[in-house]
């Protein structure tokens, strides 16, 4: 018997929709942050459930190729060069290609003709600008975004109030959604073995990650630890604190502190499995894939009080005050001395990370389109 609520309901029109793919092409890999982990996946959804709309997707470097094969002849990749990508080419290509609607998937603006769902992460800049190199350009491309765009999509309640704070904006104009994770993130497989136990952090070694207050914390841990422990720090240097390298100096820690760098993704589970806890107290976080990604592998999060990290762990992970160093030591201690506490922990944690589903990221980012960018 046919549904009467689908009576009427005209079909949704078959578009061609364009994706701002610029953060999945620098030819650094340090470059690649979690935008490019939230675009990635995103297009593989999209290849995986959309069936019925057209893409082109322009970046100024080789899209992953395995991306563009999933999409079959459903997408077509369009280079462009770096210089000028976003002020210069891009535009001209929208111009060419005429997508219906875009996605303007790192918080740009591009063509204000084109029906556009704007993704803005986060708001970090605006509380503290003089932490970002590229503040006046953030500023201003996102302001421009906001007001500009049909609609946006953020990451996270958290950022979703500052957004509407920030620019005075409408509460249903901004429509939050969890990103996924890869399959990847798992308790099951392989751990990354160290002779002496260690603490994890992941993410870009910058300013904002609050890394050096990290190191003061795990000193201060050591001083009342039964056993020795390691901290390693996994993550891209391009942007990195010159803070990290002297605190560990002034501190004595030089073979306590193990600096990674840049880690491939599929090589990260291991790091989270094998880690007592991951240590995560930035100063803001819009989400904090990190976060999301040790919690399936089972593994212990201390992160901030502040932003979105109380609302993405909830009660599966310690919340410490990211300015006091003592703080995140008594929580290193807590979950270095307490089992029964860590694998309470574990299990929450794993439970946790289900909330958030690609599937249900991507069905957000298609109704957006067709409900605030299709006429």
């Amino acid at each position: 018997m046919q549904n009467k609520s689908k009576l009427g309901r005209k079909p949704r029109p078959q578009l061609t929709i364009g994706i701002d793919c610029g953060s999945l092409t620098p030819a650094d890999e340090r470059e690649k942050t979690g935008v490019a982990t939230v675009v990635s996946n995103l297009l593989t959804s999209l290849s995986e459930i959309d069936q019925r709309n057209r893409y082109f997707l322009y970046g100024f470097g080789e899209i992953p190729s395995k991306i563009i094969q999933e999409f079959g002849n459903r997408a077509k990749k369009i280079i462009l060069p770096k210089f000028g990508f976003e002020k210069i080419w891009l535009p001209l290509a929208l111009k060419l290609t005429k997508p219906q609607v875009f996605i303007a998937s790192s918080q740009v603006i591009i063509s204000p003709e084109i029906p556009t769902l704007g993704f803005v992460y986060d708001v970090a800049f605006l509380k503290f600008p003089k932490l970002y190199k590229n503040f006046q350009k953030l500023k201003i491309n996102t302001k421009k975004l906001v007001y500009s765009a049909k609609h946006i999509i953020t990451i996270s309640e958290a950022s979703k109030q500052d957004i509407i704070e920030a620019y005075h904006l409408n509460d249903d104009f901004v429509t939050v959604a969890y990103p996924g994770i890869e399959k990847i993130f798992t308790m099951v497989g392989t751990k990354y073995v160290d002779t002496i136990p260690y603490f994890l952090y992941v993410g870009a070694l910058k300013k904002t990650k609050n890394v050096p207050q990290i190191i003061t914390g795990f000193a201060q841990f050591l001083q009342n630890a039964t056993k020795p422990y390691r901290l390693v720090l996994v993550g891209s240097d391009r942007d990195l604190d010159p803070e990290i390298a002297s605190t560990i100096k002034k501190l004595n820690l030089n073979k306590k502190v193990i600096i990674k760098g840049y880690v491939a993704r599929h090589n990260l589970p291991k790091y989270y499995r094998g880690a007592v806890a991951l240590v995560t107290p930035a100063l803001y976080e819009g989400l904090g894939l990190p976060i999301i990604e040790a919690m399936a592998c089972g593994t212990v999060v201390i992160a901030a009080s502040n932003s979105s990290m109380p609302e993405i762990i909830q009660k599966a992970g310690i919340l410490v005050n990211a300015q006091e160093a003592t703080s995140i030591a008594n929580a290193l201690s807590e979950i270095a001395q307490n089992d029964s506490l860590r694998n309470k922990l574990s299990k929450a944690s794993t439970k946790q990370s289900q909330k958030f589903n690609q599937v249900k990221f991507t069905r957000t980012v298609l109704k957006s389109i067709y409900r605030y960018c299709v006429e």
